[in-house]
This record gives C-alpha cells, structure tokens and sequence, in this order.
C-alpha cells in the first residue's frame, strides 16, 4: 500500500492489523506448487520481482495495460471466465486447505 504525500511522491506504507504482519509498498506475488500440482505457499516479495519457476503461478493478473482495461476481465464473460478459474485453481489446494475454521490459511506465506 502507498500514498502521495504533497510533494506528488508516492511512500509505501504497511497496513496496520493485530493478526497481520504486512510489509509496505508494491508487492510480487506467486503460488508455489509440488511436483503433483498441489499449492505449497504462497510466495510474497515486497519492492522487487521473485523468479517464476515451472512449478509457480503468479497471483496478480494485470486489468489494465496501459491504460487499456483488459475487456476479457469485464462484464458477464469476465466473470464466468474467474469462476471457472477459481474452480480450477481450488482443486489445487492441499486436503487441509479446504477444512478451514475461520483465519486459518490454506498454506504458508513465505516472504523473499
């Protein structure tokens, strides 16, 4: 997370919760899998990009490129094509990942 303070520079900042740790600014974000297709962690890297290996998945989808708003992330098709996705990406999630009491995570956050 950022702001622009009065000079038109942007300052990262960490959001502040009692049950995160977070650490401010742009982050890059994967999901790491096994050799069987299932999640392991997800990868988080504050202020500089993680090398994306075969078994990875990156979680940040871009919905607008250049000022262009990707039309295939809008409207009705837009969203059929994230719930289909999302019903994909589920069954990559370990057993446990899926008996969740609420505040559990699924897997581990690993930060790089």
């Amino acid at each position: 997370m950022a702001f622009e303070n009065a000079s038109g520079e942007w300052t990262s900042v960490a959001k502040r919760s009692v049950h995160k740790t977070n650490i401010g600014g742009r982050k890059f974000a994967l999901r790491r899998h096994d050799e069987k297709g299932t999640a392991t962690a997800e990868i988080l890297s504050p202020g500089h990009e993680v090398e994306v290996t075969r078994l990875d998945r990156e979680l940040l989808v871009p919905l607008v490129v250049d000022g262009q708003v990707i039309d295939s992330h809008t409207g009705p098709a837009g969203t059929l094509a994230a719930k289909q996705f999302h019903s994909e990406v589920k069954k990559s999630l370990p057993a446990q990942g899926l008996r969740l009491v609420r505040g559990d995570a699924a897997i581990p956050t690993k930060f790089v």
